[in-house]
């Protein structure tokens, strides 16, 4: 009676896959340090809304922390009730194709604070497949403020010139 160990090996050559893993993590770093760079939320969400990616600047700008977003942030934490039906219909629009670039909502900071944003979004496909959205979200306080004071201005001009009891006139050179 002979004991006899049969072994059958079957071997791969993985290196490429392990060159096309490798690139695939260099690109991934490279856009999460751009993004990182860039003064605008930048972000990425699932189909539902989830969050999935938020760079730092969007952290910074809303006061969360990336256990938050791990923790399952959604894009309706960040933005005011108010403007959340219109966020749906927004959304429903960009995951059949079209575009609602430049929507504006009022945003909430994680202390309660409200500000300003406009949000410029497109969806994510594979393979044609809607897996998500992504886009940046920009603050846009600053904007209004020197909007408000441009009307102010105006106002303030409009209201010396139709008050004054002289004779106001404009030249040209000619």
């Amino acid at each position: 009676d002979t004991d006899e160990i049969t072994a059958i090996a079957i071997g791969y050559d993985i290196t490429e896959s392990k060159a096309a893993e490798m690139k695939l993590r260099e690109s991934e770093g490279r856009f999460k340090e751009l993004a990182d760079l860039l003064p605008q939320m930048v972000f990425e969400c699932d189909v539902a809304g989830k969050f999935t990616f938020i760079n730092k600047s969007g952290l910074e700008l809303f006061g969360r922390t990336s256990e938050e977003l791990e923790r399952g942030a959604t894009i309706f934490d960040g933005i005011h009730p108010k403007d959340h039906e219109r966020v749906r219909e927004n959304v429903g629009v960009i995951a059949k194709g079209g575009s609602t670039r430049g929507n504006e909502y009022t945003a909430v900071r994680s202390d309660g604070t409200e500000f300003p944003v406009v949000a410029y979004t497109s969806r994510i496909l594979r393979d044609g497949e809607l897996v998500g959205y992504r886009g940046i979200l920009v603050d846009v306080t600053e904007r209004r403020r020197a909007e408000e004071l441009l009307h102010r201005s105006q106002e303030s001009y409009r209201d010396l010139v139709e008050n004054v009891d002289d004779v106001l006139y404009t030249l040209d050179r000619d």
